[in-house]
């Protein structure tokens, strides 16, 4: 393998640039390369920045950065392909909190305040979401996330639901009604429907 295209690593033994560049060059990713040349595919992962340098006749060769690997559970080795136990535990806690902090974002804690003011004033709860200028969706999809959130809103939902209808039914809900008792019918009923 010796020869003017072959380059030293620091592996010992030579890898054939030329062929390299070749292999490259007909679509061929770094690791089946790597396989081919006898690599350790660490060697050649996939680089952010590729560098070119130029070889003896102007033939361009590409080189990636070698990296020592991130330990496993973390999201900068699943970003790298790994699919473990840790890594995707990793990876589902990054999204998850960004997810959480998204849901933050979207409903600050002066707009919840306003929220649950206006329902204890007695207004509807679907006037006061448009009122505010919000969507049910942001709403509800913050009770999922954030406990405390959740009591406060099915608190004031609780205290403030009519006494005059039969909760827990479809009237109850197309009234207008969102408490528990009714939301849990109403989810149960769609469900049926699908």
């Amino acid at each position: 393998m010796a020869g003017p295209w072959a380059a030293e690593t620091r592996y010992g033994g030579a890898v054939d640039i030329k062929r390299a560049a070749d292999l490259y060059a007909q679509g061929r990713t770094l690791r089946q390369i790597g396989a081919e040349l006898g690599v350790p595919y660490r060697v050649a992962e996939h680089p952010r920045r590729p560098r070119t340098t130029r070889r003896g006749s102007g033939d361009v060769a590409t080189l990636t950065h070698v990296r020592q690997a991130a330990a496993h559970g973390t999201l900068a080795r699943w970003n790298n392909g790994c699919r473990c136990t840790l890594c995707r535990r990793a990876h589902s806690d990054t999204q998850r909190a960004w997810g959480r902090a998204r849901a933050q974002q979207r409903l600050p804690v002066e707009m919840r305040q306003q929220l649950l003011d206006a329902i204890y004033s007695g207004r509807p709860f679907r006037m006061v979401l448009r009122d505010l200028g919000l969507t049910s969706n942001q709403v509800w999809g913050l009770t999922k996330t954030d406990q405390e959130w959740s009591e406060k809103l099915n608190t004031a939902l609780m205290a403030m639901r009519p006494d005059d209808l039969r909760h827990g039914t479809n009237a109850a809900y197309v009234h207008g009604c969102v408490c528990s008792d009714c939301r849990e019918h109403q989810r149960i009923r769609m469900a049926k429907n699908r």
